[in-house]
C-alpha cells in the first residue's frame, strides 16, 4: 500500500484571490495547502480586470503580500511561494486593442463570463457574437481563453445550462476560431467530459481545448448540497451552492474517470472561491466553494484511492502545466497517509468574519507536507 505521494509544488488554473482581507486569507490558505507553484488568479474580482493594467497592478498587490510572508519567516530565508497567473475578463466590451496592450503587459489568459449567472458577473456576455473581435485578436497573439460555460438565458433551467451552452455557444466558437486554445472551466456533466474527449480525437498529446475539473464536482453531487446524503447529515449545505451546480452520481462518476484518466485535456481547476460564512446564508447565498483547504486529501482520498489510481494523481496535477505552458517546477512537496482534520470554519484576520470549507470537521487519511 503506498504511504507516500510526491509531486512537484501544486499548481491551481482556477483560484479566486479575492481582494483586501480574504486576498490574505487565501494566500495564507494556498500556502499552507501545498499550493506553492503556479496560482492563476480569475479576474471577476468587485472592479474587474478588464484590463492589462489593471491585471498588473493586482498582481502587484498580491506580490506585495507574499514579500511580507518571506520577511515573517524567522530564519529570513528569501523562499518564492508561488508565481502569480494573472487573467483579464472578455466582455461584449472588450476590443482587440485592448488584449492586444494585454499581451503586451504579460497576460496570457483571459475569462469569459455569462452575464449575472454567478459571482461578479453583471458585465458577463449575453450576445457571444460581440466579443468574436476579442476572441480573433486572442487567437492571433496566442492568449488562452477560459469559459465559465453557461447558457446565459433565463429561458434554460439551471442544471441545463452547460449542455447549452456547448450546444449553441461554445461550438461555434471552436469552429470560427480553429487555432484558440480553450478551457472550458468547471465542468460537471458526463456530456461535457465525451465532449471534450470528441474535440481531442486527433489531438496527440498537444490538445487545444481542455476541461478544468475543480473537487466539488469530483467528489459531491447535488444530494449532498440539499441535504439528501449522510454527508450532508440530512441537511442543506449552503457552504457547497455553486454554479455550475453540483449534478448527479454518473456525472461524478464520468468526471473521476476523466480525472484519473491521465489524458492531456483534464486539468485541475479547483474553483477555490472564498465567501464570508455572512454571505453564504441564512437567506441568499452567494455561489462558490472554498476548498483550498481540502481540495487535494479530497481528490486523493474520495477519486483515486478508490480507483486504484494513486500512481496517476502526478500525472493529473501536471496537465494544466503544460496545456498553459509552463516549465516544471523543482520544488516538491508530499501527501502522507497521516490523519488531518479540516477546521470546522476558518477565521478571517482582522474581521469579525469566517469562512467554512468544503468539509468541515472532516477527518482525511491525508495530510499535506510543505
Amino acid at each position: 500500500m503506498l504511504d507516500r505521494i510526491v509531486i512537484p509544488a501544486a499548481d491551481t488554473w482556477h483560484t479566486h484571490l479575492r481582494e483586501n482581507e480574504l486576498m490574505y486569507f487565501m494566500i495564507d490558505h494556498l500556502i499552507a495547502s501545498g499550493f506553492q507553484g503556479r496560482v492563476l488568479a480569475e479576474p471577476n474580482t468587485k472592479e474587474p480586470l478588464l484590463h492589462g493594467y489593471q491585471a498588473d497592478a493586482y498582481k502587484r498587490k498580491i506580490e506585495a503580500i507574499l514579500d511580507l510572508h518571506r520577511l515573517t519567516l524567522l530564519d529570513h530565508r528569501r523562499h518564492k511561494w508561488f508565481d502569480v497567473v494573472v487573467t483579464i475578463q472578455i466582455t461584449e466590451n472588450t476590443t482587440p486593442q485592448m488584449i492586444y496592450d494585454a499581451y503586451a503587459l504579460g497576460v496570457r489568459v483571459a475569462k469569459v463570463y455569462p452575464r449575472d449567472v454567478t459571482t461578479n458577473s453583471t458585465n458577463g456576455v449575453v450576445d457571444y457574437l460581440n466579443i468574436y473581435p476579442a476572441l480573433r485578436a486572442a487567437q492571433e497573439c496566442g492568449m488562452i481563453v477560459q469559459f465559465h460555460g453557461e447558457h446565459p438565458s433565463h429561458d434554460v433551467e439551471g442544471p441545463k445550462k452547460e449542455v447549452a451552452f456547448i450546444m449553441r455557444i461554445i461550438t461555434l466558437i471552436v469552429k470560427e476560431f480553429p487555432r484558440l486554445k480553450i478551457s472550458l472551466e468547471h465542468i460537471s456533466t458526463s456530456f461535457t467530459v465525451q465532449w471534450i474527449r470528441s474535440q481531442n480525437a486527433n489531438a496527440g498529446d498537444a490538445p487545444r481545448i481542455v476541461g478544468g475539473l475543480a473537487p466539488q464536482y469530483l467528489c459531491l453531487t447535488s444530494d449532498d448540497v440539499e441535504g439528501y446524503t449522510e454527508r450532508s447529515g440530512y441537511k442543506g449545505q449552503t457552504n457547497l451552492i455553486c454554479k455550475p451546480k453540483l449534478k448527479w452520481n454518473e456525472d461524478r462518476a464520468a468526471l473521476q474517470a476523466a480525472a484519473v484518466s491521465g489524458e492531456p485535456w483534464f486539468v485541475f481547476g479547483p474553483d477555490d472561491a472564498p465567501h464570508y460564512d455572512s454571505n453564504k446564508g441564512p437567506g441568499k447565498s452567494n455561489c462558490g466553494v472554498f476548498n483550498t483547504r481540502d481540495s487535494l486529501p479530497a481528490l486523493i482520498e474520495d477519486v483515486f484511492e478508490p480507483r486504484n489510481a494513486l500512481n496517476k494523481f502526478p500525472v493529473f496535477m501536471d496537465v494544466g502545466r503544460l496545456f498553459y505552458g509552463f516549465p516544471l517546477i523543482e520544488k516538491k512537496i508530499a501527501f502522507e497517509r497521516k490523519p488531518w482534520r479540516v477546521r470546522e470554519k476558518y477565521p478571517v484576520a482582522t474581521t469579525e468574519e469566517f469562512v467554512t470549507p468544503m468539509f468541515p470537521g472532516r477527518t482525511f487519511a491525508w495530510s499535506v507536507i510543505c
